[in-house]
């Protein structure tokens, strides 16, 4: 079966698969004298004023394949720590598709929107929780006389993690001929970790893909994808296992839509090496960014003037993300407009509408 079918549903939002559920986790975690366990729980969790326990369904049609849970202890000696990431799995014929991931993920985000800021688990496997943001710190004991290594995933706010990104600095840099083949390996790796045909288009944009350019050493992706619903869901548990920082972000502005997926791949040392835009194919805001891309490499002129543009501003707003991109609007609209055959003075654009920043930056 195709990922992209399966359903993930917190059991609490749906409390007619609570049978299921107890049926489910009973087979994966324990036997039929232990039942009562799971039944007890399960069912208590539908109406509680608590935000724990929550239990999670992976659906194949109406089969279970895959569940977790979030419980206040997951029988540890650590009861100072909560909540826990429990009872995670995946039935064989569908591992090695990141499903887990995908629980764990979810897990994570109602984590922070109950207002926990860290998430824990105790388990001997090491290697696999790191993917998803989980370091070791330290030991648990159980009260059946043995041990488990206990981790920790810290769940930062959308403000702090704003803060983060707004925090990486400017640097503008010369043309480099390598960017073309860094974008082809970046779209193949992509493709790779996705159902074949997921992503309808792939395409590189913003000034690394403008030949001669100087740019921010940052590979810019469009990605289009068939449902944005969809996407938010299905990829984020793929591509945080493989080091990108997930945001769910507006195109205009604070709060102004449409919304859509942005994923940052970061280096060894923290340095961003790719910026990913994930959007449907009705977002022509962010469409338009490919016609101001193709205006640059048919205008050499003007793109130069891009250039020396850009290294100003980086030089006087280095350590200013914002004011940087906010510098550079102007420009941008001017040639957008030029681009897409529209009068930039009498559209006006800028004054219709608030800052587009981070289509701004990304060009």
């Amino acid at each position: 079966m195709d990922i992209r079918q399966l359903r993930l549903v917190a059991v609490r939002e749906h409390p007619e698969l609570a049978t299921l559920a107890i049926d489910a986790f009973s087979a994966w975690w324990s036997d039929e004298q232990r039942r009562d366990l799971y039944d007890d729980c399960i069912r208590h969790s539908l109406d509680t004023p608590s935000p724990l326990p929550r239990w999670y369904l992976l659906l194949a049609g109406d089969e279970a394949i895959g569940g977790a849970g979030m419980i206040s202890n997951d029988f540890v000696s650590r009861m100072d720590l909560w909540p826990w990431l429990c009872a995670v799995y995946v039935a064989e014929p569908y591992r090695g598709r990141r499903l887990a991931g995908r629980l764990i993920c979810r897990i994570k985000a109602d984590a922070q929107a109950a207002g926990y800021d860290a998430l824990y688990v105790a388990t001997d496997l090491r290697g696999f929780y790191e993917r998803y943001g989980f370091t070791e710190i330290g030991v648990g004991y159980h009260p059946w006389g043995e041990q488990s290594r206990l981790f920790k995933a810290a769940l930062p706010t959308l403000s702090e993690r704003v803060q983060r990104v707004l925090a990486d600095d400017v640097a503008v840099c010369d043309y480099d001929l390598r960017w073309p083949d860094l974008f082809a390996a970046e779209k193949a790796h992509l493709e790779s970790l996705v159902p074949e045909g997921y992503f309808r288009r792939i395409e590189h944009f913003g000034s690394t893909a403008v030949p001669g350019l100087a740019a921010k050493p940052v590979i810019d992706l469009l990605l289009e994808v068939e449902s944005l619903a969809e996407a938010r869901e299905l990829l984020p548990p793929i591509l945080e296992a493989e080091g990108y920082d997930y945001f769910w972000r507006p195109t205009f502005g604070n709060d102004g839509g449409p919304w859509y997926c942005w994923f940052i791949k970061r280096g060894e040392n923290g340095e961003r090496l790719a910026h990913l835009h994930v959007v449907e194919k009705s977002f022509a805001g962010h469409w338009q960014r490919l016609q101001f891309r193709d205006y640059l490499r048919e205008h050499p002129a003007v793109a130069q003037d891009y250039a020396d543009l850009k290294r100003r501003l980086a030089a006087d707003n280095g350590h200013d993300r914002v004011a940087y991109t906010d510098a550079k609007g102007d420009f941008i609209r001017r040639i957008t407009a030029l681009a897409c055959g529209v009068n930039p003075q009498a559209e006006d654009i800028d004054k219709r509408r608030p800052a587009q920043k981070d289509d701004d930056e990304k060009r």
